[in-house]
């Protein structure tokens, strides 16, 4: 009966491989070296490049700014439809992409309430950077709002009872004392929440085609040149941005072995 079991495990974990690894390492061996080398000397896939790192740096900055609150609100406060709210917060995981920048784009368009406000602050959503930057974090926001409200709830309350004992106000505890100690996982959120921006390619098409993306670019290129000529650019993109995240992997693992939680 253990044999079987082993037999089974084995046989279907290898198929999980099969479908979820090796695709990703099978792609790094798929070009030469040469076509690398001409892919990397291309400006439009460099400035595109460019984009996707910039704009999804900027998205997680305005996560963090918007979200933390949030995040606070929903792990501390009891209101009406607060279970709601919660789960409209995640919804942008489980909705089709392209359907996100629909939504975006009828909120925030040229022609919608807030797309109006923000035309009179200078800022245009449709085909322009402003426009990339909401799309990445709109879909991207629920990974580091979950992290830190699950971080947030795990606190007890007994620690702003104790700042708020000794005199200190609430803007005081939150920063100096909520946010320190919730600081795992406010890293762990913006880290997810980047490597979940620079990889979003529907929203993005659909709010700003152009500026080009890197992951626009790449459907750009495998639609306009075909596969073998987009191989170059998906491993070089694969390498980049996988780089990025691994090294910012490396960096929360070792945050949470010195703190003595789990990476």
């Amino acid at each position: 009966m253990k044999k079987g079991f082993d037999v089974f495990v084995g046989i279907f974990s290898v198929i999980g491989i099969l479908l979820f690894v090796i695709p990703g390492v099978y792609l790094l061996f798929s070009t030469s070296p040469a076509s690398l080398f001409s892919a990397v000397k291309d400006d439009e896939f460099l400035r595109a490049v460019g984009v996707s790192l910039s704009s999804a740096t900027l998205s997680t900055l305005l996560i963090l700014l918007f979200g933390t609150p949030l995040a606070y609100v929903l792990s501390r406060s009891e209101f009406p439809l607060r279970g709601l709210l919660e789960n409209l917060l995640e919804l942008p995981v489980a909705i089709p992409h392209s359907v996100a920048g629909v939504a975006i784009l009828n909120f925030f368009g040229r022609g919608a309430f807030m797309g109006k406000i923000l035309n009179l602050l200078g800022f245009e959503v449709y085909g322009t950077l402003t426009g990339i930057v909401i799309a990445m974090a709109f879909v991207s926001a629920p990974y580091f709002i979950g992290s830190l409200k699950e971080g947030l709830r795990q606190l007890p309350q007994e620690y702003e009872k104790i700042s708020y004992s000794l005199g200190r106000g609430r803007f005081y505890t939150f920063f100096k004392v909520l946010l320190p100690m919730t600081k795992g996982h406010l890293l762990k959120g913006l880290i997810l929440s980047w490597g979940r921006a620079v990889s979003e390619f529907g929203a993005v098409m659909v709010v700003a085609y152009f500026p080009m993306t890197s992951t626009v670019f790449v459907y750009e290129r495998l639609e306009t040149m075909g596969i073998r000529a987009t191989l170059p650019y998906a491993v070089l993109l694969f390498l980049i941005t996988g780089f990025v995240f691994l090294f910012l992997r490396i960096l929360w693992g070792k945050y949470a072995e010195s703190k003595g939680f789990e990476g």
